[in-house]
């Protein structure tokens, strides 16, 4: 029958309109027979229509190198316009888009890029921002090979992602801010503060070693965080020397978990909330360096005290001639932090500079770290919001892995 109706189409068009509707032919089953196999007996066949229609001339359907689209029916090649290519007519429709008002979908490629802008808003870093937006992106399509110069990680889906109003997702803004939250309870955007006092029952004559090595106490609290062991550093730390006892504030987008029972652990989500013109009063140990230009055009970073020092000519004066230590340190230091406040949201209204100290110690294959820390506190003012709460959450200045670079903030009452 199919067949006859075929070939007196020959004469009537030579374009062919392919929705394929399928009318199944279920057979009888045997009651004992599993449900999967009862399936499988009722979709074994099935009729497929093709019903020709004339259009004039005209490019219907392209394919992806712009030609026709073509398909061999009742031995003929004909013009062929896939149910892909009506669906989309019929869902850009006027009439579609008003009868089915509120239960549509929206499609699209750039969930990535939304997502990766909402949470450096929030004051992610841009190369996590871009790695999180990815992973998120890729659950709703395959994502383009991106270039180097974007990280190597794409945000961009090749094909359309679509979002469904059964999900609460009527709109990629929605979606973006699902995500976003998602994101945050994971610590992407917000992140943990911990308390870390050691317990009294382990020795301190077993760990003094540890705790005067600034790579073995690097090494004892990346412990904390052994739950990945992929993961790069995500944590700063801050050393807390008080009368009989040693915390540490310890500010991480992961939770940590002590697996050896060394530490109390007090910890909670932080999130900090600014606004304009606050005043904060703040505590920084810092490693503060500046890049200095040497022969030959070679650059490398300098200690800014020693870079002071040299200013000055400081070992070439009598010693009576000589400024005081502290001095320098809060004249170098001050100057440094003034220079970085604006880029980073604040204004620097108080200040004081003191325990300046030198720390060598050796990584693994003798590899020699050395650097040096000063202690930096006062008060300050909010210039911009989202700057500053991106210095909390990722610090400021070098060595942040061996202690340094935490900005500790509280209001000033």
């Amino acid at each position: 029958m199919l067949r006859g109706h075929l070939q007196r189409a020959r004469s009537v068009t030579e374009v062919v309109m392919l929705p394929a509707f399928h009318f199944a032919r279920r057979k009888y089953c045997k009651s004992f027979a599993p449900r999967s196999e009862q399936l499988r007996l009722a979709m074994k066949r099935f009729v497929q229509l093709h019903m020709l229609t004339s259009y004039p001339p005209a490019n219907l359907n392209r394919d992806d190198s712009g030609r026709p689209k073509t398909a061999i029916i009742g031995g003929r090649q004909r013009g062929c316009i896939s149910s892909q290519s009506l669906k989309r007519a019929w869902r850009t429709s006027e009439l579609f888009e008003e009868r089915l008002a509120g239960h549509i979908g929206v499609r699209t490629k750039l969930m990535g890029e939304k997502i990766e802008k909402k949470l450096r808003d929030q004051g992610v870093e841009t190369k996590k921002a871009r790695e999180q937006a990815g992973k998120i992106a890729a659950k709703f399509g395959k994502l383009k090979k991106d270039s180097a110069q974007n990280g190597g990680t794409s945000r961009y889906a090749s094909n359309c992602a679509p979002n469904s109003p059964r999900r609460h997702c009527q709109s990629p803004t929605s979606a973006v801010h699902a995500a976003v939250s998602l994101c945050k309870h994971r610590g992407v955007g917000g992140m943990y503060f911990s308390k870390l006092t050691l317990r009294k029952s382990v020795g301190a004559s077993k760990l003094i070693q540890v705790f005067s090595d600034v790579y073995r106490e690097h090494q004892l609290l990346w412990k904390l965080f052994a739950d990945d062991a992929e993961a790069s550093r995500d944590f700063l730390y801050r050393r807390i020397n008080a009368p009989g006892r040693l915390n540490y504030y310890l500010l991480s987008a992961r939770k940590a978990s002590d697996a050896r029972n060394i530490w109390r652990i007090e910890s909670k989500v932080y999130d900090p909330c600014l606004s304009k013109g606050q005043v904060l009063s703040f505590m920084l140990r810092v490693n503060p360096v500046i890049t200095t230009k040497v022969a030959d055009g070679i650059h490398r970073c300098c200690d800014v005290v020693m870079h002071k020092k040299i200013q000055l000519g400081y070992q070439g004066l009598p010693r009576g001639e000589r400024p005081p230590l502290q001095e320098v340190v809060q004249a170098s230091c001050q100057e440094w932090l003034s220079k970085r406040a604006r880029d980073n949201g604040f204004q620097l209204d108080a200040f004081s500079a003191d325990g300046y100290q030198q720390h060598v110690s050796y990584a693994r294959k003798h590899q020699r770290v050395a650097f040096s820390s000063v202690e930096l506190s006062g008060r300050l003012t909010v210039v911009d919001p989202q700057r500053l709460r991106a210095a909390l959450l990722h610090g400021l200045g070098k060595s942040r892995a061996f202690g340094c670079g935490l900005l500790l903030v509280k209001r000033v009452r």
